[in-house]
């Protein structure tokens, strides 16, 4: 039995397959910003080229956000659908948890509009760069970002996200929420 990781928030998405806490299959959706024409048909190849069937999937770990609000639903919609016929429960994640390279860490990623999404603690916010933390390790998954602001470029982890999966709670297809951080 193995789990199945879904993280389609940033404009690269990625699948990965795990068993027992270890990635044993991972892959980016690529091109860039495609996760709607190529999501399902990597999904295909992942599942072929490693001899794996739906059946053998025990949960479906979903990136939830924050990040390209049409990719994360993408992202969802998919884990839905495979929870939903196959009864398999989900697992949700906060998308930056994947980069997040210590506990004592905090992780930025760009919001677009003048703010930045951090995970600091276990919920992410929506700060302006004014407010980034201080005396602490700041990481990202975005190279001009790290640049920018001098943070630590740490890219997306599967096995980051495998780690830390057990401790959170399965919930069903009806359950699955996806934040949204903006008020407007």
């Amino acid at each position: 039995m193995m789990d199945l990781l879904i993280e389609t928030s940033g404009e690269i998405g990625y699948l990965a397959l795990i068993r027992e806490k270890s990635v044993i299959a991972f892959c980016e959706i690529v091109p860039p910003k495609r996760q709607s024409q190529e999501l399902l048909p990597q999904l295909s190849t992942l599942f072929q080229k490693n001899h794996v069937t739906l059946e053998e999937v025990q949960n479906i770990l979903i990136g939830i956000g924050p990040g390209a609000f049409t990719g994360t639903r993408i992202g969802a919609m998919v884990a839905k659908t495979l929870s939903f016929t196959h009864n398999i429960p989900l697992i949700p994640f906060c998308s930056l948890e994947g980069s997040l390279h210590e506990e004592s860490g905090a992780v930025i990623t760009d919001a677009k509009a003048g703010y930045l999404y951090l995970l600091q603690a276990d919920e992410p916010e929506l700060i302006t760069p004014n407010n980034l933390p201080q005396n602490l390790p700041l990481y990202t998954p975005d190279p001009l970002l790290a640049q920018k602001h001098n943070l630590n470029l740490q890219p997306f982890s599967p096995q980051t996200v495998a780690l830390r999966a057990s401790s959170k709670k399965k919930i069903t297809w009806k359950e699955l929420k996806l934040p949204y951080l903006r008020k407007i």
